[in-house]
């Protein structure tokens, strides 16, 4: 299953930065390649982005990694951030799932999105991992 979507909660803080991301799965395995699992995933980064821990721009989960564009502000690094997510959505895959061993590889590519050209190049760069996998013929055919 592959997931690409945005959502964004407003944030106050004008000292934030924007990275994308790309955070995979241990060992390359298709951990997120069920419905519940992709779903797991956008709820609790949806959680995060609600209680305003960070921004979310956009989001594409795939079969072995997902991808994020997010600000953090000048409270939160992004390596915190990070690590929350990955661990709230290993806990949760763990007691909601019955998912056993290690879901995430440790590092997660980290890059900081220095404007607006660089934050739309990753934009459609996200946009077309489905494409490119073979999950979808178009960008069109995934919005249906």
């Amino acid at each position: 299953m592959t997931v690409p979507g945005n959502f964004a909660v407003t944030q106050s803080r004008s000292d934030s930065h924007t990275f994308f991301v790309t955070a995979k799965t241990s060992q390359g395995k298709a951990l997120l390649q069920s419905e519940r699992m992709a779903n797991l995933f956008i709820d609790v980064l949806r959680s995060y982005a609600r209680n305003r821990s960070f921004k979310v721009h956009e989001f594409v989960v795939m079969r072995n990694y997902v991808q994020l564009l997010i600000s953090v502000n000048g409270e939160t690094t992004i390596d915190h951030a990070l690590r929350k997510l990955k661990g709230t959505f290993a806990g949760r895959a763990n007691r909601e799932i019955g998912i056993r061993g290690w879901i995430w590889e440790f590092e997660s590519k980290v890059v900081r999105v220095p404007d607006r050209a660089c934050f739309l190049k990753y934009k459609a760069d996200m946009e077309n991992q489905p494409i490119k996998a073979g999950l979808a013929p178009s960008a069109d055919a995934l919005s249906k």
